[in-house]
């Protein structure tokens, strides 16, 4: 193939981009990718294209596979773009699994992006994750000295954040024999619990899960219940907040939902994570930080 010949490519792609005529530019650059399997201009181009049509995963694809050949800091920079771009559709669409998943793909490939560590620093304060921000907000500092004042800035709300957290206070009405509570599920789903320091983990129905967007696995896990030893599946949610103390990437065991009640179990795979105890002369379940 010549030089001409490629140069012909690279031109023409960039002039259909330019016109806006995305789709065929796109094609085109798959054509020449094709063509110059070694050259990674034609990726570059294919994912600026792509990236153009908002098909953000199929640009960030092309252009991991052209950073493989030349590593370049142009396209680390598109890199961290799309990234960026698709943990935004994950926030618009309310998803912060997906916004988290995506930020953390992006991390893992470009690991000196300062701007990547700080939006996950702020999704985890959204979703009231502060122990996991913090450290977030240390990596900016160290990375990115342009970006240093804002991790500064919300290190500060962090910290005031958690001097201001007391303890969550839990009453227990009076012949009650179970203490219930309210807590949130991946940051938006309020949920009633009962407290059980007797359960290892904590449970929830599956139209909960199935409500929050989980696929539930083949059943593996075995509980006994009144009716016997059950299989259930196991998911891990994003977080469980219950009065402001979170934990992250919590595993649940996902109950039957004619098993009934319609309460999830809050067990000691979450009450680990602080101190917790019952005062019995106040009638109140205490939980605090370790």
């Amino acid at each position: 193939m010549s030089a001409d010949l490629k140069e012909s490519y690279i031109e023409e792609i960039k002039r259909l981009a330019d016109a806006g005529r995305l789709d065929e530019a796109a094609l085109l650059g798959e054509s020449a990718a094709g063509r110059y399997p070694q050259e990674s201009v034609f990726l570059v181009q294919l994912g600026e294209a792509r990236y153009g049509l908002r098909n953000w995963a199929g640009g960030i694809q092309v252009l991991l596979e052209a950073r493989d050949r030349e590593p370049a800091s142009r396209i680390d920079s598109l890199l961290e773009e799309g990234y960026l771009q698709l943990s935004t559709e994950g926030a618009q669409l309310g998803d912060t699994r997906l916004q988290e998943a995506n930020l953390l793909a992006g991390i893992q490939a470009l690991p000196t992006s300062g701007k990547l560590y700080l939006e996950l620093a702020k999704l985890y304060m959204k979703l009231d994750l502060l122990d996991q921000a913090t450290p977030l907000l240390e990596k900016v500092k160290e990375i990115s000295p342009s970006l240093k004042e804002s991790a500064e800035n919300l290190l500060a709300r962090v910290d005031d954040a958690i001097k201001r957290r007391e303890a969550v206070i839990v009453p227990i009405p009076p012949g009650s024999r179970s203490i219930r509570t309210s807590a949130v599920l991946d940051g938006g789903k309020e949920f009633t619990f009962i407290i059980d320091t007797g359960a290892t983990y904590t449970t929830i129905p599956s139209t909960v899960a199935q409500e929050l967007g989980y696929t539930l696995g083949a059943p593996h896990y075995s509980i006994a219940t009144a009716a016997g030893i059950i299989s259930v599946p196991m998911i891990r949610l994003q977080s469980l907040n219950l009065g402001g103390y979170s934990v992250h990437n919590l595993e649940v065991l996902v109950l039957p939902a004619e098993l009934g009640p319609d309460v999830g179990l809050l067990g000691l795979n979450f009450l680990k994570h602080f101190k917790y105890g019952v005062d019995s002369a106040r009638s109140e379940f205490r939980l605090e930080r370790p």
